[in-house]
């Protein structure tokens, strides 16, 4: 068993006479009591609500687990309810965006077969993307940032198929940029980014279709390619496939712990850059 503490402020010129507080969980936890009458609480005063949390076994590797405190008033400069989320995590955040690559998104000719980028078995053409300039560990602009095009063979995973990922980071800035490209027509999610003093903020990650169709059309193209390697060979030689780049905004005055993607496979992340 465990304890949450809420604390509820008033920030208002006259006592806040009737406070209730309520907790609740994240699915499968016990949270108790239901809710919490506080005293009276001055101009300028504090009140805190506890509750006991029984907390179930953990899985392993990292999770979140959302609660949300929500008070109802009487008193202060009004009526009124307000409601504030704590995300609370278990599990490590993995090192950096190449350790958590999961799929091959670009081969050669030769290796196509080593390749799935949209869950038929294509993938970018190696040969098409040098012609292009994008080769490994080539630097790569786009969203106000320079990235890395993952400097790895074309038959070895060479991005992130998001699906929830904690990426540690552990410096400040106003963006997060990424270089991506979905493998659906729905690639979009929602990126969290949690700080190191506690707090966390969050965006939204669109990506466009490697085909240019789709999330977020405003994303920059970085590279268009002609033609994919499939199964049976190279091939849709007249189509484009493309690489692009997007931000979200961050708060520059605290330092970014760590960035959890959306859970949506759709968005392949080659690169992530705190600019």
């Amino acid at each position: 068993m465990q304890t949450v503490t809420v604390t509820v402020t008033n920030s208002s010129r006259r006592p806040m006479l009737r406070t209730n507080v309520s907790l609740r969980g994240p699915a499968g936890w016990t949270v108790g009591p239901e809710s919490i009458d506080v005293r009276r609480i001055g101009a300028d005063e504090s009140a805190r609500a506890v509750f006991d949390v029984r907390v179930p076994t953990l899985r392993e590797g990292f999770r979140m687990y959302p609660f949300t405190a929500t008070i109802a008033y009487h008193g202060g400069d009004r009526l009124d309810t307000a409601s504030q989320e704590l995300m609370l995590t278990s599990g490590q955040p993995v090192g950096s965006i190449a350790e958590a690559r999961n799929n091959v998104g670009v081969t050669t000719l030769e290796t196509r077969a080593d390749g799935d980028f949209d869950g038929y078995g294509n993938s970018f053409s190696a040969e098409a993307l040098e012609a292009v300039g994008v080769t490994p560990g080539a630097v790569l602009e786009g969203a106000g940032a320079e990235f890395t095009w993952p400097d790895v063979a074309a038959d070895q995973v060479d991005n992130v198929a998001a699906s929830g990922q904690a990426i540690d980071v552990g410096t400040a800035g106003s963006r997060i940029a990424f270089l991506t490209s979905g493998s659906g027509l729905n690639a979009t999610g929602t990126v969290r980014v949690f700080y190191t003093d506690g707090t966390s903020s969050e965006g939204t990650l669109g990506v466009p279709n490697w085909t240019g169709t789709g999330a977020n059309p405003d994303a920059e193209v970085v590279a268009a390619s002609k033609g994919r390697n499939r199964p049976d060979g190279y091939g849709n030689e007249n189509g484009t496939y493309s690489v692009f780049a997007t931000a979200i905004e961050v708060d520059p005055a605290r330092t970014i712990d760590f960035v959890v993607l959306p859970a949506n496979s759709s968005i392949h992340v080659f690169d992530m850059v705190v600019s």
